[in-house]
């Protein structure tokens, strides 16, 4: 999972409003209706395409992840600010109402998980079925280990699911949300029976090998859960008999045109904003799969007709958005663009220039970010994008405005070049830097890259530049097994994106070494290679503490340090942009990854396009 806490200051948010279609703040008089009646037809649309909608066939798009949202619900969510809120559970676990504590050294949260919920046919969501979200996530075909192997047990105490930790995880509330799964659903459907045994508890050293982390062959091979597991896997649950929790379920699929969702009548988790009903059917329209032709059909009076709101947008293209009819609603959210930087002590079998934090800070200093954003984004200032934090300015975590935000000094770069024993200028000397510089084949990153290369040139850096594929056969991002350029460490310089979650801890093990990728931990995340006990102590101390004042003042000094160290280049924040009609009341448009279609249970229908998208 990800998030925390998350302000986002009132000044900070735009509304562009279009040449037509814009709506008042004030919302016309409804009359009182009960919260479980369901009224009117939303419309949305993504130029990309979701495949599925759970099961082990979910993709990690973010169009899956908002569809995935509308449909199901977890013991408690995330708000657009990054704020839980209860939502299975009648409580968000916390020190103070005894839900989060520490007990012989360990961690222990407790959700009180509210009687009388049901699936989407009726049936009751069981004590089992959040049991078996664990018997999934460690079984051997799935194999969802957890490096940490923070979770000993997860067990009942009448109508509260108890998980207790091995020692504390500072982000715990945030990283190990539990979800129930529909355990008879997936027996009839798959044709498998589970012992009523196995849906008791979860226990980490009784159920899994010491050694793998997985359940143990004899368990699994046994009891049934091999034959459910590997068709979950395949299944992309997309059918309209297809079970889930949340206020809607599916009406139809059609594959590369439109999903529909309607009304789940068995929901009773969160009530509807008071007053409206929710919308009787929410749908996403595919307009096109091509970027370019997805924006050019948003400005069409047919499209503003037919959608009421359209997300998955670039820095890029606001300028096109503002021709729209629609509210384009412009705030500061985690995604940033950065130059990720290989550290470790050799590239190619020879020692690696970045791993002198001399070279590294000199890299920085020759790189005008003002420059830079102007000429990828006119549309904006370059004060609202530029970013020196590797944690970005929308979270209550970010001490960017503390660090400088244009570092450009050339001179300086070259000082400390000379200081490396390289020389300053190109054709002259006999110690140049030539450095690896990869990115993806994105317009902006293309320009990008060419800008980077005219100022690295300037100190005398020359660097190679690589256009790869994001996914696939040698793709910039691909697994390990698939030849992935960051997990094989085939890079120095890595231009592309990063969304951080609202608590930085769960992406922490992103820069401790035992999580270097390698053949041996081909899923370990530090890409960078980075091995630096001074970091990695401070992320153990903020892992290691409930207390958030500590917390707090750890990953202020985490900032400082990998900033001073200048462990990647933060370059800008990634604004998050949707175009809203006036037709969605509630709309809360949101920073995390959550997506902007977070709180359909909230929504209502306002056939009088008078709304506009809400911040609080």
């Amino acid at each position: 999972m990800y998030r925390k806490a998350l302000a986002i200051p009132a000044a900070a948010v735009v509304i562009l409003s279009g040449a037509a279609g814009a709506g008042r703040l004030t919302s016309p008089a409804h009359a009182r209706v009960a919260s479980d009646t369901y009224s009117g037809t939303v419309s949305v649309s993504d130029y990309q395409v979701p495949n599925a909608l759970g099961g082990g066939g979910l993709a990690s798009a973010q169009t899956n992840q908002d569809l995935y949202a509308m449909v199901n619900d977890n013991a408690i969510g995330i708000d657009n600010k990054g704020n839980f809120y209860a939502d299975l559970a009648s409580a968000v676990p916390t020190t103070a109402n005894g839900g989060l504590k520490v007990v012989n050294g360990d961690e222990i949260i407790t959700y009180h998980i509210k009687p009388g919920l049901k699936w989407s046919d009726g049936s009751p969501i069981t004590k089992g079925d959040w049991i078996l979200n664990y018997l999934i996530d460690f079984s051997p075909d799935y194999g969802n280990v957890d490096p940490a192997k923070e979770i000993r047990t997860a067990t009942w105490s009448g109508n509260d699911l108890v998980l207790h930790l091995k020692g504390v995880v500072g982000s715990a509330v945030q990283q190990l949300i539990p979800s129930p799964f529909p355990t008879a659903y997936y027996e009839k459907k798959y044709g498998a029976t589970l012992p009523a045994s196995m849906l008791v508890s979860w226990d980490y050293a009784k159920q899994t090998d010491a050694k793998t982390g997985q359940i143990p062959a004899g368990i699994y091979a046994s009891s049934g859960l091999k034959k459910l597991t590997t068709a979950w896997i395949s299944d992309n649950y997309i059918s309209p008999n297809d079970v889930f929790n949340g206020p809607y379920k599916i009406k139809q699929w059609s594959p590369d045109q439109r999903y529909v969702l309607e009304a789940n009548p068995n929901y009773t988790a969160l009530p509807a904003t008071p007053g409206h009903p929710r919308p009787a059917i929410i749908q996403q329209i595919v307009l096109s799969e091509d970027g370019t032709t997805y924006i050019q059909d948003l400005k069409a009076a047919s499209t503003y007709n037919t959608i009421d709101s359209a997300t998955d947008f670039n820095p890029d293209n606001l300028s096109d958005l503002k021709q729209t009819k629609y509210q384009v609603v412009v705030q500061p959210a985690l995604g940033y663009e950065l130059l990720d930087l290989m550290v470790g002590p050799t590239f190619n079998g020879r020692p690696n220039p970045l791993h002198d934090v001399r070279v590294r800070q000199a890299l920085n200093y020759a790189i005008n970010k003002d420059i830079y954003l102007k000429a990828l984004f006119p549309a904006f200032s370059p004060s609202q994008l530029k970013l020196t934090s590797y944690i970005p300015g929308a979270s209550l975590w970010s001490i960017d405005k503390q660090l400088p935000q244009n570092d450009y000094n050339p001179a300086k770069a070259r000082a400390l070049l000379a200081q490396a024993g390289y020389v300053t200028s190109l054709g002259s000397g006999s110690k140049h830097l030539n450095l690896d510089f990869v990115t993806t084949k994105k317009t902006s990153r293309i320009k990008g890259a060419q800008i980077f290369q005219r100022f690295f040139n300037q100190v005398g850096i020359g660097i190679k530049i690589r256009y790869a594929n994001a996914v696939g056969q040698n793709g910039l991002f691909s697994s390990w097994a698939d030849g992935g350029i960051q997990n094989h460490h085939t890079f120095q310089i890595s231009l592309h994106g990063y969304t951080e979650n609202p608590d930085p801890d769960e992406g922490a093990l992103s820069y401790v070494p035992d999580q270097i990728s390698s053949a041996s931990n081909p899923n370990g995340a530090n890409v960078d290679a980075l091995n630096d006990p001074h970091l990695t102590s401070l992320f153990m101390q903020g892992r290691g503490t409930l207390d958030n004042a500590k917390r707090h003042a750890i990953y202020n000094e985490v900032q400082t340090y990998f900033y001073q160290q200048m462990y990647n280049i933060s370059l800008f924040t990634n604004p998050d942009i949707t175009l809203y009609k006036g037709t969605i009341g509630n709309a809360k448009p949101n920073v995390t990854q959550g997506g902007p279609w977070w709180n359909t249970f909230q929504w209502w229908y306002d056939a009088g396009n008078t709304q506009k998208a809400l911040f609080s």
